[in-house]
């Protein structure tokens, strides 16, 4: 089967779970089919890897993705005359779009090339930015949901809000979880670099509305008035500069750091560190980073907005977006050593059942061969 997939992230540049899942799926899936995947890249580039080749398409890079939507129609555009000129010299089987950045493109190749469209929905606009708009990117997930002949999403919350928001059938929607391989990494000593001490408390995500951190500084707050403690926010986002005036305005800049883009070395020492980890976000269809963070068998404390508590409830302490939730599940954590050795205990036993990549791109090619045999 010969595939074309179209992403809008990619290593070395990824933001978000999407650029995660379209590393480790094209890694395994390529081991299944003829595997193409169009990205966007700094020059136009063909690259062969070793399971898939990637189209390398010359893609401004974007700081407001909103701000320069026409970069975004034109890399679509630019895609549909890469894919078109490859089935030409090989007829393509199936196209797969991820989320709306790529669906025009989806969309397009399906009416020209008249072959089936997967469509793979990782989260909604309105879950990234809070608000429900009726905005290119809305109109494009609509688009891509209804004119797709299957659709791959993260979790059953995100299968009920497709069903409810698009009155799409169910019975289109295939559920495939996300899964987490452990990587070695070499170890950075950041409590001496950064001179830190324990408890170390860490955030791991963007720092936008979506993903919490905001309650997250409330919180801080609430817990350092009756506990010594560190809190570390690891991540780059739009809300990094009001965070920090908000630290200095409840007086606890000295045990909040902000570190900014860290390497995946650095990244992975915190959470080796850690003793707690916390990820507040307000909306997560999925969140690979629980996966993560669950990996280094540390207490985990979710906002109840996971996708991933479908997988991994037993193994994390389950709390409210909100403050006062945040920092009681904090404080809890902190009085009990047995609390934390039991939640660590269970992240062990639930890392071993996740499912794996390959079991991921196993349920992929499924879907691909329903649409392409049905």
């Amino acid at each position: 089967m010969r595939v074309a997939m179209i992403g809008w992230e990619f290593p070395p540049n990824i933001t978000g779970g999407l650029g995660t899942h379209l590393r480790e799926l094209t890694a395994t899936l390529g081991k299944r089919c003829e595997l193409h995947v169009f990205i966007p890249g700094v020059e136009d580039f063909i690259e062969r890897h070793e399971r898939f080749t990637a189209h390398l398409i010359k893609t401004p890079r974007i700081k407001n993705i909103y701000e320069n939507m026409d970069i975004v129609k034109n890399y679509n555009k630019e895609v549909v005359k890469r894919v078109i000129k490859l089935d030409v010299e090989k007829p393509i089987d199936v196209i797969h779009a991820h989320d709306w950045l790529t669906a025009a493109a989806g969309i397009e190749l399906k009416t020209f090339l008249k072959k089936p469209l997967v469509f793979s929905v990782h989260s909604l606009e309105k879950q990234r930015t809070l608000r429900d708009l009726d905005n290119y990117p809305s109109q494009m997930e609509k688009l891509g949901v209804e004119k797709s002949d299957a659709v791959i999403t993260v979790s059953k919350m995100m299968k009920k809000i497709l069903v409810s928001d698009f009155g799409v059938n169910e019975k289109k929607i295939k559920v495939i979880y996300n899964a987490y391989e452990e990587r070695a990494f070499e170890y950075v000593d950041i409590i001496k670099k950064y001179i830190l001490r324990k408890p170390l408390i860490v955030f791991l995500g963007r720092l936008t509305e979506q993903k919490g951190p905001e309650n997250l500084i409330y919180a801080a707050k609430k817990v350092l008035d009756r506990k010594k403690a560190n809190f570390v926010f690891i991540g780059a986002g739009h809300l990094m500069e009001p965070l920090k005036r908000f630290a200095r305005t409840l007086g606890i800049e000295n045990q909040v750091m902000f570190t900014g883009f860290v390497s995946e070395d650095e990244k992975k020492s915190f959470l080796q560190e850690a003793d707690i980890i916390v990820l507040p976000s307000k909306h997560e269809p999925f969140g690979i980073v629980a996966l993560e963070a669950l990996s280094f068998r540390k207490p985990t404390i979710l906002s109840k907005n996971f996708g991933a508590l479908e997988l991994v409830r037993d193994a994390v302490v389950v709390s409210d977006t909100k403050s006062d939730a945040l920092a009681s599940a904090i404080l809890d954590l902190l009085g009990s050593d047995e609390k934390r050795k039991q939640l660590s205990k269970k992240a062990e036993e639930v890392v071993k059942s996740l499912p794996t990549w390959e079991d991921v791109a196993n349920m992929t090619i499924e879907v691909y061969d329903g649409v392409v045999y049905s």
